[in-house]
């Protein structure tokens, strides 16, 4: 994952998980190929805002599969670092992650316990 001193980094918005009136939930990846996840949390200035972090390609799998929480997914990440990003629409292409300090845990913006996906079915 992303490392070093660098505060901001850029990622390519990805599949929206979950929506409702919006994205509230979406993978992303960065340059060097490294996955993400993003989660809704309160608009601030009229723009969407998302909690970020890191996360490993077979964790995600099983969000997405329905088998693994999202506050549980977002507290593994790995290096402990988590981003904020905003938004004046839907997420684009490409949006700026700023790196956050403290701990996710302390910053009143981990989804409720318990929040999952439903799992893909085809049809």
């Amino acid at each position: 994952m992303a490392k070093g001193n660098s505060k901001m980094i850029t990622v390519k918005s990805g599949e929206i998980l979950d929506y409702y009136d919006g994205p509230l939930v979406f993978e992303a990846t960065d340059a060097a190929g490294n996955h993400y996840i993003a989660s809704a949390i309160p608009p601030q200035d009229g723009l969407a805002r998302y909690a970020v972090t890191a996360a490993r390609p077979e964790r995600l799998r099983k969000l997405r599969e329905g088998r693994l929480g999202l506050r549980t997914l977002m507290l593994e990440a790995p290096d402990g670092a988590w981003y904020i990003t905003s938004t004046n629409s839907d997420p684009g292409e490409y949006l700026t992650l700023k790196r956050q300090e403290g701990n996710i845990e302390d910053a009143d913006v981990l989804p409720l316990p318990g929040y999952t996906m439903e799992p893909y079915r085809e049809k």
